[in-house]
């Protein structure tokens, strides 16, 4: 009889001692037409007896991009320099440049207005001009000459992970870790750049071949209820979604009676409803209480925190007398704050509290862990 592998143990696992896969399948979700790049991405486990639990998030160690490393590597002698070439792909941060690196790069070059920056610029504005620039511009365009590369090396922030929450369950799918990922463009001076560890996992890595260095990054304060018979109330718009796909499987794969609210969207119904079949077909086999918002279908926007609104009588039911845990995912600037806003005027409207008693029940149910916010 053939026995089981035993489990890998995530804690042992690290920025400095990664683990490594590859991507096994990669979707894009938006539909033509849509003004965003949304994937769903795979990272195989069949050869990783990794266990994880809903709600985990998973730390990402990108590789930069051929072309900004070839820039770079131009600017040294030694062309082959395999050590050089290695921490440039794997080991150092390329996007921010350091005051270290603009005082090498005048260093060798020699350039007037470097000498400006760093001898006549406020601390402020010395911050705002090394903001403004990557490293493979700011060699590109001040040219110096004759550096060695472990000075350089020297200067370089170290690559740091990128943290995305788990889509998936691990009792729905132990041969891989589900992502939804966006990817995004930004501008460097006249450049347009795409972020880099999105387009490393949506654009560049290549299915099946290239590595993906990964370790698990537990996330347990974010997690399901132990009983199945919770009410859940989900709050995740756009890829704010992401680990309620995973709350979902779970709960399905539980139990058929667990009562699961989701209050999610995007900004078109017809090219951003993400995970539709899917979703739906919980919503029919009633597994799921779905409510969407997409912002653009009409003239006046909408969002989560006016669908939650429209259910409040409901809301505030399966909060105060049903014992519902409460989970918002996404963006903490607007989002977030609207959403727990939305909360507060339940609870004052349908509970009859003032607002700080509002505020109170809430601090309250965060204590108990029936409130959490997973934001950023």
């Amino acid at each position: 009889m053939k026995q089981n592998s035993p489990k890998i143990d995530k804690i042992q696992f690290s920025r400095h001692n990664p683990l490594i896969s590859t991507i096994k399948k990669r979707v894009l979700l938006n539909k033509e037409g849509s003004s965003k790049n949304v994937f769903h991405i795979e990272l195989d486990l069949s050869q990783i007896p990794l266990q994880y639990n809903t709600g985990d998030c998973v730390a990402i160690l990108p590789q930069n991009p051929t072309k900004d490393i070839e820039l770079i590597l131009s600017f040294f002698e030694i062309k082959e320099d395999i050590k050089l070439i290695k921490s440039l792909i794997h080991d150092c941060n390329i996007v921010k440049a350091t005051k270290k690196l603009l005082q090498l790069t005048y260093d060798h070059s020699q350039d007037p207005f470097l000498k400006k920056v760093l001898t006549t610029y406020t601390p402020k504005e010395r911050k705002s001009f090394l903001e403004s620039i990557d490293v493979p511009t700011l060699l590109e365009t001040y040219k110096p000459i004759n550096m060695k590369p472990s000075e350089f090396l020297a200067t370089l922030q170290p690559m740091l992970p990128k943290f995305y929450s788990i889509a998936s369950s691990y009792l729905a799918d132990q041969q891989s870790i589900s992502l939804m990922i966006s990817t995004f463009v930004y501008s460097i001076g006249e450049k347009t750049k795409e972020g880099l560890c999105s387009s490393f996992l949506c654009n560049h890595a290549s299915i099946g071949e290239t590595n993906i260095s990964f370790y698990l990054q537990p996330n347990p304060h974010f997690s399901l209820p132990k009983s199945t018979s919770t009410p859940i109330i989900m709050v995740g718009p756009g890829t704010g979604f992401a680990p309620f796909r995973g709350f979902i499987q779970e709960r399905v794969h539980n139990s058929d009676h667990s009562v699961n609210w989701l209050f999610t969207g995007d900004r078109h119904s017809a090219f951003d409803f993400y995970y539709e079949d899917e979703l739906r077909t919980y919503e029919s086999n009633n597994n799921l209480n779905l409510v969407t918002a997409f912002s653009r279908d009409q003239e006046e926007k909408c969002y989560v925190h006016h669908k939650m609104q429209e259910h409040s009588k409901k809301l505030w039911s399966l909060i105060h007398q049903e014992g519902a845990h409460i989970y918002i995912c996404g963006d903490a600037k607007h989002m977030a704050k609207d959403v727990t806003n939305t909360l507060y005027e339940i609870a004052q409207n349908h509970g009859n509290l003032s607002h700080e008693e509002a505020l109170n029940y809430y601090k309250k149910l965060r204590s108990e862990a029936r409130f959490v916010l997973d934001v950023y």
